[in-house]
C-alpha cells in the first residue's frame, strides 16, 4: 500500500523560505568545503565547519524545519562519530560543534533531503561553468591572477604537500604534478573533482535532465581523472544491473564507446594524444602495480601494507602513530584502502564505513542502497575518506530520493 504522505514529499513543490534557502546553502558549503574548496585551505575549514553547524541549527530552528530522529538517521550518526574515533579523531573542547552539522545532515527531515540533494546537483553544476571557462582561458591565453595560497587538505595529519597555487577565484592552478594541466575547479586535486561528480551523477541515476548534470560531465571529462572515468563508467554499470537493463544494448554501447575512446587514443596523430598521454599510457600493464596509473600509494606504504598481515595486532589496529608520521616524513604517503589499512588497521577501517553498511541494510529500498554501498566501496578503494560531507549527502540523500521518486511512479 502506498502512503499518501510518502507521495507529498515528491508531488508537492517545497515552499523554498528564507530559513530553508539559507539552510541548502550552509549545506552546499560543508559539501564543498570536504571537497577541499580553497576557502577552507590554510586551517579554515575546521573553523568554518563549526560556524556553519550553529548558523545552520539556528536557521532551522528559526525556520520551524523538522528534523527526523528515527531509529536509521540516529543510529547512522552515532556510528558517525563512533567512526571518527577510531579513524584517527582528536576530540577537543568543540567536539559537539564538530559533530553538529553531521546530526543535522543525517537527520534532516526525508522531504528536505529530497530538495537538497537536487540544489546541490544544480549548484555544483552551476559552480563548473565559470570554473571551466576560467580554466580555459588560464591554460591558453592567460589571466591575471589574484595572488598565491598554500594548498593543503582538511585531513588531520600532516601537511598535504601540495605547495602552492595560483588563486583564480573559480579555478586554483597548481605546480603539483601534472595537475597544471589538469581540471580541478576550485578545489585541491583533479581526482577530488572526478570522485565527486561521478558520486553526484550515479545518485541522480544518471538523469541529464536535471539541472546542472551535463556541467558536471563537463567538469569530469576536463579532469583527466583516471578513477573519475572508471567510476563513471562502473557506476553506469551497477546503475544499469539495477534498472534490469544490464544485457543487449546497453552492454554493447558501453563496450562500443570504451572502443571508440581505446581507438581514438591509441591510433590518432600516432598516439600522441592527450587521451592516450594521460588516459590510456596509464593503463598499461605494470609488474610491479599491474597498471601504471595504480598510484593511489608510493614509497614505503606497499610494503608496510604487506608486513602487517603477519602480526594480529598490527593487522587489527594499524601501525602507531609515530610509524605513520615517520612515513609520511620519509615521502611515503597515499590514499585509499592500504594507507586506511595501515594508519587504522581492520577494524578501525571497518567500522569507518559502518554507518554506510547500516543505513543500507535499514533502507526502505534496499536494492538501490545496496548499489549505492557498492559504489561507495569503489571509492573507497582509491579515496578513503568516509566522512567527507560530500559522501554522506549523496549516499543517504540519494537513496532517499530515489524511493520516494519510485513512489510517484508507482502512483501513476
Amino acid at each position: 500500500m502506498i502512503n499518501h504522505h510518502e507521495l507529498c514529499i515528491s508531488k508537492a513543490p517545497l515552499m523554498m523560505s528564507h530559513s530553508r534557502k539559507i539552510l541548502y546553502f550552509l549545506v552546499l558549503l560543508l559539501f564543498l568545503l570536504s571537497m577541499n574548496i580553497w576557502i577552507g585551505w590554510e586551517e579554515r575549514g575546521y573553523k568554518l565547519q563549526l560556524l556553519i553547524g550553529v548558523l545552520a541549527l539556528i536557521t532551522i530552528w528559526s525556520g520551524h524545519i523538522k528534523l527526523s530522529c528515527t531509529k536509521v538517521n540516529v543510529l547512522t550518526f552515532i556510528l558517525v562519530v563512533v567512526g571518527h574515533f577510531f579513524f584517527g579523531y582528536q576530540p577537543s573542547i568543540f567536539i559537539v560543534f564538530f559533530f553538529l552539522p553531521y546530526f543535522i545532515i543525517i537527520c534532516l527531515n526525508d522531504r528536505d533531503k529530497v530538495h537538497l540533494l537536487q540544489y546541490i546537483t544544480k549548484w555544483y553544476g552551476y559552480l563548473m561553468v565559470p570554473s571551466l571557462i576560467v580554466y580555459i582561458l588560464v591554460s591558453t591565453v592567460g589571466l591575471p591572477h589574484f595572488g598565491y595560497q598554500q594548498a593543503n587538505d582538511s585531513s588531520w595529519a600532516l601537511d598535504s604537500g601540495y605547495g602552492v597555487c595560483k588563486n583564480y577565484i573559480f579555478y586554483m592552478q597548481s605546480a603539483f604534478g601534472d595537475y597544471t594541466e589538469r581540471f580541478n575547479g576550485p578545489f585541491l586535486e583533479p581526482g577530488h573533482l572526478g570522485m565527486i561528480s561521478a558520486l553526484l551523477i550515479f545518485v541522480n541515476q544518471f538523469d541529464f535532465s536535471r539541472k546542472g548534470m551535463w556541467f558536471i560531465l563537463a567538469g569530469l571529462i576536463f579532469s583527466l581523472s583516471l578513477a573519475g572515468y572508471v567510476l563513471l563508467v562502473l557506476g553506469f554499470i551497477i546503475y544499469m544491473f539495477y534498472r534490469g537493463k544490464i544485457g543487449g544494448k546497453y552492454l554493447l554501447l558501453t563496450l562500443l564507446l570504451f572502443l571508440g575512446i581505446y581507438t581514438f587514443g591509441m591510433y590518432y596523430n600516432g598516439g600522441d594524444n592527450i587521451i592516450y598521454e594521460k588516459i590510456l599510457s596509464r593503463l598499461e600493464y605494470d609488474k610491479d602495480k599491474g597498471i601504471v596509473g595504480n598510484n593511489r600509494v608510493f614509497g614505503l606504504i606497499e610494503v608496510y601494507y604487506a608486513a602487517l598481515w603477519n602480526d594480529t595486532d598490527t593487522m587489527l589496529w594499524g601501525y602507531p602513530k609515530e610509524t605513520m608520521q615517520w612515513l609520511f616524513e620519509s615521502g611515503s604517503r597515499g590514499a585509499g584502502y592500504m594507507l586506511s589499512i595501515c594508519s587504522y588497521g581492520l577494524i578501525g577501517t571497518i567500522i569507518s564505513v559502518l554507518f554506510y553498511l547500516v543505513y543500507a541494510a535499514m533502507s526502505k529500498n534496499k536494492r538501490f542502497a545496496l548499489c549505492c554501498l557498492l559504489f561507495i566501496l569503489l571509492i573507497y578503494l582509491q579515496r578513503s575518506y568516509p566522512f567527507w560531507f560530500s559522501w554522506i549527502i549523496c549516499f543517504i540523500y540519494g537513496i532517499t530520493s530515489n524511493y520516494y521518486t519510485n513512489k510517484l511512479q508507482y502512483s501513476k
